[in-house]
C-alpha cells in the first residue's frame, strides 16, 4: 500500500507491509466482529482477495508486554488531570505487587484513558499498552532487570485470513506454529525446504559474553581478544545493542584491537535480521546469542495460542523460548554469505558463536545448521581459577625457591586436598603442568631447578 497502483482496488497484486496491517489492527481491533471481509482497503474490485501470503514470521496477534513500574510512574505525572487513572493504576499496583501475584485482570477502564497530546513517548506507550490488555487476563512475570511486567495479547488476526500461506524459513526450529496447531488447531505445516549446510563451518566458544558478563573487564578483554586473534578477514559482528548504563564502548575496543577496523562490520541483537547488506561476507561472528526476555516469551506465546493468563501453567512457554533462541542463532548467521543458497546448498561462510557453556552451543547449532561441521573454539587460553590456579602457583613458587621436587603428601597438606583430590587435579590439568615443566611419578612431583 502506498506504492505501485495507487487504485488498489483495481491492483491484481497487493504488497502491504506487516506493520501497516499491524497498525490496522490497532485501529479497529476493539470491534470484536473485524473481519478480513471488512477490510475493504484491501479489496479487489469490492471482494476480499482470495489468495494471501505472509512472508516471515505469523504470531497470530501482537504480544503486548508493560512494565509495572513504568505504570506506576504515571500518577506522579497526571494525578491532577486524570483522577480516575491513578486510582486504576493505584488498584492494579496493589493486587500485582501481592508477592503471590502471577495471573491479574487488568481495569477494563484502562481502554477509555488518553493522555494529552504532550506527553512523553514513553507515558503513551504505557497507556497505550494498558489500553490493549484492558479487561484481559494478563500473567505477571518477575526479573531481575524489569521488575514486575505484565504479560498479554491484542488484536488476534481474524479468522477468515485463513487459507492463507506463511512462508518463515526460520519455522524449522522455533516451535510456536506447533503450539498453535495443538492449541487453536488451525495452522498446518506443508513440509520443510530445508537447505544442505555442508559448506557452513560453526566455531562454539563456550564463553559467557551477554551484557552482563561484559560488563566485567576481564569477560570483556578475553572476548575482544579472541575476536581480535580469529582471522584477517573480512567479519560481521553481532553484538549486544549498547546502552548508556554500559560504562563501556564494545566497539570501540575491538576496533581498537584490530590491526584493520576497516574490515569489520558491526549490527546489534535486535536488528540481526531483515538485511541483505552483508550477504557477500564469509565470516560471522555471534557475541553472547540473544535470549528473548521471559516477559517477551510469555507474551508472544499467548499471542499465538491464543489462551489468557489464566489458562497456562508456569513453563508452558518454554519450549517456545528455547525455539526463539534457535531462530535468533539462524537469522543472526543468515546475514552473511550462507543466505546465498545454490541448489539447495548453503554458501561457504564461518559461523563464530560466543555463549555460555549453559547454552549448549554445540547442540544449539547443530540442530540450526544440520549437516554443518561444528567444532569448539578458544582463541585465547582460559584463564586458571580454582584448584588449578593454586596447584600452578605452588609449584611455580617451590621451583622459583630453588627445590627440585615435592613430595605429594606435602602438597596435598598445603592445599588442603585428600589424596585422591591431589591426582584428579594433576590429571585435569596434566597438559599445562607439561607445558611448564612439572612431571610426576610415584609419590613425587620433580621439575628442574630455577
Amino acid at each position: 500500500m502506498g506504492l505501485g497502483n495507487l487504485n488498489i482496488n483495481e491492483a491484481p497484486v497487493l504488497f502491504v507491509t506487516q506493520q501497516k496491517l499491524q497498525a490496522y489492527w490497532d485501529k479497529n481491533g476493539d470491534k470484536p466482529s473485524l473481519t478480513f471481509a471488512d477490510m475493504s482497503k484491501l479489496h479487489y474490485r469490492g471482494m476480499p482477495r482470495k489468495l494471501r501470503l505472509w512472508d516471515e514470521r505469523w504470531l497470530g496477534g501482537k504480544p503486548v508486554t508493560v512494565k509495572l513500574d513504568d505504570v506506576l510512574a504515571l500518577p506522579i505525572q497526571y494525578r491532577m488531570k486524570n483522577e480516575g487513572l491513578c486510582s486504576l493504576i493505584d488498584t492494579l499496583g496493589q493486587e500485582a505487587y501481592r508477592d503471590d501475584t502471577v495471573i491479574l485482570t487488568v481495569p477494563a477502564g484502562f481502554k477509555d484513558f488518553k493522555l494529552p497530546y504532550n506527553a512523553p513517548d514513553r507515558h503513551r506507550d504505557t497507556v497505550k499498552a494498558l489500553a490493549e490488555l484492558a479487561g484481559a487476563v494478563v500473567r505477571v512475570v518477575t526479573s531481575n532487570q524489569s521488575g514486575k511486567v505484565l504479560c498479554g495479547s491484542s488484536c488476534p488476526f481474524p479468522a477468515d485470513m485463513a487459507p492463507m500461506f506463511i512462508f518463515d524459513a526460520a519455522a524449522r526450529v522455533t516451535t510456536g506454529y506447533g503450539h498453535r496447531q495443538a492449541i487453536v488447531g488451525d495452522t498446518q505445516r506443508l513440509g520443510t525446504i530445508q537447505s544442505d549446510y555442508r559448506n557452513v563451518r560453526v566455531h562454539c566458544w563456550e564463553q559467557g559474553a551477554s551484557r552482563s558478563s561484559l560488563r566485567g573487564k576481564v569477560v570483556r578483554d578475553r572476548v575482544v581478544d579472541g575476536i581480535a586473534a580469529t582471522s584477517n578477514e573480512r567479519f560481521l559482528i553481532v553484538h549486544p545493542k549498547a546502552r548508556d548504563e554500559d560504562g563501556y564502548d564494545l566497539l570501540d575496543e575491538i576496533r581498537k584491537a584490530l590491526d584493520d577496523p576497516s574490515r569489520v562490520d558491526f549490527i546489534h541483537w535486535g536488528n540481526h535480521h531483515g538485511t541483505n547488506e552483508h550477504r557477500e561476507t564469509r565470516n560471522v561472528i555471534l557475541i553472547g546469542v540473544w535470549h528473548k526476555p521471559t516477559s517477551a516469551v510469555v507474551a508472544e506465546y499467548m499471542a499465538m495460542t491464543g489462551l489468557a493468563g489464566d489458562q497456562m501453567e508456569d513453563g508452558d512457554w518454554n519450549e517456545l523460548g528455547g525455539g526463539l533462541l534457535k531462530e535468533n542463532v539462524m537469522q543472526a548467521a543468515g546475514r552473511a554469505n550462507l543466505r546465498n543458497v545454490r541448489d539447495g546448498v548453503a554458501g561457504e561462510c564461518n559461523v563464530y558463536v560466543i555463549t555460555a557453556a549453559k547454552d549448549k552451543p554445540i547442540k544449539l547449532v547443530q540442530d540450526v545448521f544440520p549437516n554443518g561441521v561444528v567444532v569448539p573454539w578458544m582463541p585465547v587460553e582460559k584463564p586458571l581459577a580454582g584448584r588449578p590456579e593454586q596447584l600452578i602457583n605452588h609449584l611455580v613458587g617451590l621451583k622459583s625457591s630453588g627445590f627440585g621436587e615435592a613430595r605429594k603428601q606435602d602438597v596435598s597438606k598445603a592445599l588442603g586436598l585428600s589424596t585422591s583430590g591431589l591426582s584428579n587435579l594433576l590429571k585435569s590439568t596434566a597438559e599445562l603442568l607439561r607445558q611448564q615443566g612439572f612431571e610426576w611419578k610415584g609419590q613425587k612431583i620433580s621439575w628442574g631447578r630455577a
